[in-house]
């Protein structure tokens, strides 16, 4: 297991970011065109094609505002357990930073840098050799919102 942190306001930052935004036009050219051209798709993609365009379009703030993008990477092998493991790795990371009262965004867009030659060389790992996760985390800008109450009977049932 690899981990990289990427600290704001610094050349590599702002190479990840660039490669991430391209990434985000990218995916979001192809859903579109997708969604466009399979009428049947849209009904089940058009919330996400639209979400994605949106984000491609605005950017995504974490990327700018927070103070780490950190990138989790795992060596993929036999059992295909890497996907796994990242994501133990990210909750782990959340909670602590919960803990401490600093934030914590997961960048789902990671996960598909892994087959990104100029990511893979910036972390200087192979491309589609490792699986990657990745999140932000710092101090918040602009305070999040407040939370929902969840009543846990909607989603909890005890089997018995």
């Amino acid at each position: 297991r690899r981990i990289f942190i990427f600290r704001q306001g610094t050349e590599p930052m702002d190479q990840a970011r660039q490669i991430i935004e391209a990434q985000l036009r990218s995916g979001a050219s192809k859903i579109g065109m997708a969604v466009r051209l399979f009428p049947f798709l849209r009904k089940k993609m058009q919330f996400f094609a639209d979400r994605i365009s949106t984000t491609a379009e605005k950017g995504i703030p974490g990327l700018t505002e927070g103070s780490f993008y950190i990138v989790a990477a795992e060596k993929k092998g036999f059992p295909p357990l890497a996907e796994q493991t990242l994501a133990h790795v990210m909750e782990n990371m959340w909670l602590t930073a919960t803990a401490h009262g600093v934030g914590f965004q997961m960048l789902s867009v990671t996960n598909g840098l892994a087959k990104n030659t100029q990511f893979m060389q910036l972390l200087d790992l192979p491309p589609k050799e490792w699986a990657l996760n990745g999140c932000i985390i710092g101090m918040p800008k602009h305070p999040p919102k407040g939370k929902r109450e969840r009543e846990t009977e909607h989603f909890i049932r005890w089997v018995e």
